[in-house]
């Protein structure tokens, strides 16, 4: 509706041989967005399939992708969407695979002259009609996890010290960030690092805020500290790389009383918030 071109959908394992080049044929594409992994982190440390099932699929994932452009046309963009867990030491299985993509990606570039831009993202936040609004152990941020446990009258759960620190970055300007890198590609043999956020947080400060957003609109919020859940490090922030642009959407106190007034609107199951390694 936006552009008002047609777009055409197509399911299929771009991790199996020839599925993915014969797309890349049927497209022609100038660019190549790469969203096609397993994406929850938490996921990935429940256990040994899942951890082994998300490293596998996620780098052969990638690996097809390259070798696809290779046979295909080795001056397409890629653009791949990674994330700041990649930064300093990975602890999750889920992090540890998207270390591995860059790594291969990067080999690519090196060896066989491809351009990719990885758009190493913080934590996205926010919501737009249509969207899903992930609340769960699974694959709920812990934003959309503190609200809707807020909406539904929960504690906030806390796991760990609360000190986990990452960057945060608006939907809205997550979108933008795929735009610009669209608009802006990476030069053949270039493999460009951008760390997207407009905010840091920790774990405390995310529930305090959502405690305050709570409480101006009658909700009161409280918090409680608890094990985290799954068999992970301490995770260690650390930032490196350029970022794409400077100035963005903020996580003011308006916003969450926004996307709490939304939540809201809803039945919560709380049963899937609850922490287990099922």
């Amino acid at each position: 509706r936006e552009t008002g071109n047609l777009i055409a959908s197509l399911v299929l394992d771009i991790a199996k041989p020839d599925n993915l080049y014969n797309a890349l044929v049927a497209a022609a594409p100038d660019v190549v967005i790469h969203y096609a992994e397993q994406s929850s982190a938490p996921y990935s440390m429940t256990g040994e399939d899942q951890g082994i099932g998300t490293i596998v699929n996620n780098v052969t994932s990638t690996m097809r992708l390259i070798y696809g452009v290779l046979q295909y046309n080795p001056d397409i963009h890629i653009i791949k969407l990674g994330t700041m867990g990649e930064n300093g030491a990975p602890n999750t299985a889920y992090h540890l695979s998207k270390a591995q993509d860059s790594e291969s990606l990067a080999f690519a570039c090196r060896v066989h002259g491809l351009r990719v831009t990885n758009l190493r993202l913080g934590f996205v936040y926010g919501h737009y009609e249509g969207m899903r609004f992930a609340y769960d152990r699974v694959f709920g941020a812990v934003l959309n996890r503190f609200l809707a446990q807020a909406a539904a009258d929960m504690p906030l759960t806390v796991y760990g010290s609360g000190h986990q620190t990452r960057g945060a970055l608006n939907i809205l300007d997550a979108l933008q960030c795929v735009q610009l890198a669209v608009e802006n590609p990476a030069e053949p043999s270039e493999f460009r690092a951008l760390s997207e956020f407009t905010e840091r947080f920790s774990v405390n400060q995310l529930a305090m805020m959502v405690s305050k957003a709570g409480e101006s609109i009658g909700l009161p919020v409280t918090m409680k500290g608890m094990k985290s859940p799954l068999t992970e490090m301490e995770p260690r922030f650390s930032l490196t790389d350029q970022k794409l642009f400077d100035h963005g959407l903020i996580l003011t106190n308006e916003s969450l009383v926004e996307m709490l007034e939304y939540v809201k609107q809803y039945d919560i199951d709380i049963k899937q918030i609850s922490p287990n390694k099922e």
